[in-house]
């Protein structure tokens, strides 16, 4: 989702969330049973689906939403208090723009899984729609204080030590996260560059509270659809970032993350558990590296500006977005499929 915050006057600032619902949705599955599980994919027919879910939540109170069928057709007018949420249903193949008059966090999600939702947990779809990304904080940055989110991801099994919710403290913090009815469900503290994984209940609304800086996402152990990195500093271009990656890479599946840049830079690749630089990496200006050091928890660093893109390549689906500001560049790995650029 591409974010603007758009100045009307000295007084009023509007914010503006750009979008596209895919024509194809649709989940697959192997097309051979193990030990062939990865040699090819079809289309499971019961998922197709002709529409999308577009959910706006409130960040703060009385914040006002305008949703657009591009060009220009006004579908829907609301307003939000903080921790509301309104849905829309959207057909496939439709271009949309949200206008809020204070920073939202609006999320595009399709699937099964997502038919009766909120009325009705998933049944026949238990844990297939894991989506990574991360979060936005309530101020409309990645690196913030406060974030208020719908958690969009498995709900962990029971046993299960880790967690599909992680986050990155970019200073020494105290965080506290609450469900929907305000109750605290997780506290903790963490120093700088340290990392906390967190249980969720799928396709709640959560808020997140730190004393300190931090980055947050929702993510299962490996990232298996496509997702551009932010950076700490704002934007998906820059010098530093933190994020989850993978425990390893299997020769049967096509995990892999690619750095770009418009400049020759090197790169460091740190593993943020242990604490343990894992490599270095040179990238020549206009073309891609792919590292073949990686860790489930890692910080990126660059002497010069790169673009830090990770998935699974093997099935080739998923939706990720990145954006770029006024006066940009940037050298942009597209995977195979389609691409809209809005503006």
């Amino acid at each position: 989702m591409l974010v603007l915050a758009i100045p009307r006057s000295r007084e009023q600032v509007e914010y503006v969330y750009y979008g596209y619902v895919p024509w194809n949705i649709y989940q697959v599955k192997p097309k051979y049973i193990y030990p062939r599980e990865h040699e090819a994919a079809i289309i499971d027919e019961e998922s197709v689906r002709s529409s999308a879910l577009l959910v706006v939540i409130g960040n703060h109170e009385d914040t006002r939403v305008r949703v657009y069928r591009l060009p220009l057709e006004l579908i829907d007018e609301f307003t939000l208090d903080k921790m509301d949420y309104r849905k829309i249903r959207l057909p496939n193949a439709t271009f949309f723009k949200v206008v809020t008059s204070k920073p939202a966090t609006v999320m595009l999600m399709g699937g099964a899984p997502l038919d009766n939702w909120p009325e009705k947990p998933p049944e026949k779809w238990p844990n297939r729609a894991n989506i990574p990304i991360f979060l936005i904080s309530t101020e409309g940055t990645y690196v913030g204080k406060e974030f208020i989110f719908l958690a969009t991801c498995y709900t962990t099994p029971p046993g299960w030590d880790g967690g599909t919710f992680r986050v990155y403290a970019l200073e020494d913090s105290e965080v506290r996260l609450y469900d929907e009815k305000g109750k605290i469900v997780a506290s903790f503290k963490l120093r700088a560059n340290e990392v906390k994984w967190l249980p969720l209940k799928g396709f709640r609304i959560y808020r997140l509270v730190s004393t300190g800086n931090i980055m947050a996402c929702t993510c299962a152990l490996r990232i298996n659809y496509p997702m551009f990195y932010p950076t700490p500093t704002g934007g998906f271009v820059g010098k530093v970032f933190y994020g989850p990656f993978a425990d390893k890479f299997e020769p049967e599946c096509a995990w892999k993350y690619i750095i770009t840049s418009v400049e020759d830079t090197k790169v460091k690749l740190v593993d943020l558990d242990k604490r343990l630089v894992l490599g270095e990496v040179k990238v020549k200006g206009g073309e891609k590296v792919e590292p073949t050091k990686i860790s489930l928890n890692m910080f990126i660093e660059s002497e010069k500006p790169i673009v830090v893109l990770m998935g699974d390549w093997f099935i080739s689906t998923g939706v990720t977005f990145m954006g770029l500001r006024a006066g940009q560049t940037a050298c942009i790995y597209i995977p195979e499929g389609e691409a809209y650029l809005f503006s």
